[in-house]
């Protein structure tokens, strides 16, 4: 094991790994797009998921790609930019980070501007300019934790993986829906980034010990299976079969292409001081306890012992939450 150097708050010193999954339902007309951007003092990662129902007109000049496509990638690329801004200033966890991202969006949005727009039939709500949900997450160094600050609009998500369990960080832009209620009905989004401007970028800040892990993740990756805890026992279950980080990222592919009714996209970034056999370790004892706990009593249950189980497990789940977001779910 390498020495830490204690005195020093360089970020890097803590990164064991960082990644992304991209999986495409139809090969490269994918609407989810992502960056992830590391330094010795601190990490960005960021997924875009491009909203293909508000956004599904399609542009003959970029090859008959919908706007969501475009979308995805305009926000992900004005993001890139903006952490790059704030690092060349040392500027992380500024208050008005939010104010500061809606300014790059509507930037990154003007590459758009002039591309000729087809006309809809539809009209009203059910068609956006340029959609796409947003869910990052700033990272830096705090004594020996981690600060995070998530950074989000719509319903992907961030999330951070201890041996604790799975917690998730933001909040999703469904009204009435909780992480287990909208796996089967599915709510409207109630905000989403557009070129129109009209949406709104929310933000909070966390503080967690290390080793963790930091996920960013479109819906396509935790929408299409039974419960949130089958989503943690996934990564757990890839993690656990996995011989390197590299070999991780593969079986996490894998896994979502199986089942996964949509675009799946993730951004990992890996925190601590083990290599990965002791990082995987580390949490074969949680892999085995949800096993244990949740996802053998799940086979062939009924819906009681759904909510029963999930009326313990999001206890945690939502434990990172403030008191007052907590409420929402508890």
């Amino acid at each position: 094991m390498k020495k830490r150097k204690k005195e020093s708050m360089l970020l890097s010193e803590y990164l064991d790994s960082v990644f992304a999954v991209y999986e495409e339902k139809v090969e490269d007309c994918g609407e989810d797009s992502y960056i992830y951007s590391t330094a010795d003092k601190a990490a960005f990662l960021a997924v875009c998921d491009g909203c293909g129902g508000l956004g599904s007109l399609t542009y003959p000049e970029w090859g008959g790609r919908t706007g969501a496509y475009m979308a995805s990638r305009a926000v992900a690329f004005s993001l890139e930019k903006w952490f790059d801004s704030v690092y060349e200033k040392g500027s992380f966890f500024s208050e008005n980070d939010s104010e500061l991202i809606t300014e790059s969006i509507h930037n990154g949005y003007t590459m758009l501007e002039n591309i000729e727009r087809p006309v809809s039939k539809i009209k009203g709500s059910m068609v956006r300019p340029f959609p796409t949900t947003l869910a990052a997450v700033l990272i830096k160094r705090s004594s020996n934790k981690l600060a995070l600050k998530a950074i989000w609009a719509g319903d992907s998500r961030v999330y951070c993986l201890s041996v604790k369990g799975l917690a998730q960080l933001t909040i999703d832009d469904i009204y009435g829906e909780d992480a287990l209620s909208n796996l089967t009905r599915d709510g409207a989004l109630t905000n989403v980034i557009s070129s129109d401007g009209n949406y709104e970028i929310h933000s909070d800040t966390f503080e967690t010990d290390i080793p963790c892990v930091v996920v960013a993740a479109t819906d396509g990756c935790f929408g299409y299976i039974p419960t949130p805890m089958h989503f943690e026992y996934m990564l757990l279950v890839c993690l656990c079969n996995s011989t390197s980080y590299t070999d991780w990222k593969k079986n996490i592919g894998k896994c979502l292409k199986e089942i996964s009714g949509d675009d799946a996209t993730m951004c990992v970034a890996v925190f601590g001081e083990k290599s990965f056999s002791e990082m995987k370790n580390s949490f074969f004892e949680r892999k085995m306890f949800l096993e244990e706990k949740y996802i053998m009593p799940l086979e062939d249950s009924d819906d009681e012992i759904v909510q029963t189980l999930w009326s313990e497990y999001k206890t945690g789940y939502y434990s990172m939450l403030k008191e007052e977001k907590r409420r929402l779910y508890l």
